[in-house]
């Protein structure tokens, strides 16, 4: 792995930060296929006295429950997939949490930057994108996808998913086709 090829993923991962960015905040898709609850003090001191603990959280719990009987209760009352939750808020303007992504996108432009060096010598461009394309689509199914349906995400919002993980590692493709060169080529073809 060659410096190259380590600034190659950093700017992918740059690249599919931004599409990611722009994705959430200034297409109207994903606002879409998200709901808020109105506040209400009420609520907030339920969740809290009914054991909402700082992090992951869904509802109905099923403490002290046969699995047979919360199976039944689930099927009959309102159900919450996952939550997260902070008893004493959260920040929005702390960067920290884009910060935590944009690195966590480096990271995985450098590993996709080291699966594209080692593609067999002679690999197109159009092969090289097609593959990183790929990785998105088998990070997303092992991933997005399972967590989509323990948690019982509506399907417009995990097809969401997977066009930003297809439309991003595509694009990151673009990158790491141009700069990133399978090992032992002497010459790209095109």
């Amino acid at each position: 792995m060659n410096v190259m090829n380590i600034i190659a993923g950093a700017l992918a991962g740059l690249v599919i930060f931004i599409w990611l960015t722009i994705s959430w905040m200034a297409l109207p898709f994903h606002g879409e296929s998200l709901s808020g609850i109105k506040h209400d003090a009420q609520i907030d001191a339920l969740l809290i006295q009914h054991g909402a603990k700082d992090g992951l959280n869904y509802y109905p719990s099923y403490e002290g429950m046969e699995q047979g009987e919360y199976m039944e209760l689930a099927k009959s009352v309102p159900n919450i997939g996952i939550m997260s939750f902070s008893a004493g808020g959260f920040d929005m303007s702390n960067p920290w949490a884009y910060i935590r992504g944009l690195l966590g996108c480096i990271v995985a432009g450098i590993l996709v930057a080291i699966f594209v060096s080692v593609l067999p010598a002679g690999s197109s461009r159009a092969g090289r994108i097609l593959f990183c394309t790929l990785f998105g689509a088998a990070a997303f199914f092992c991933t997005q996808w399972v967590d989509g349906g323990f948690y019982h995400f509506p399907m417009r919002h995990t097809v969401l998913q997977l066009m930003d993980s297809m439309v991003s590692w595509t694009l990151a493709g673009v990158v790491l086709a141009f700069m990133v060169r399978p090992q032992g080529a002497a010459a790209d073809r095109n």
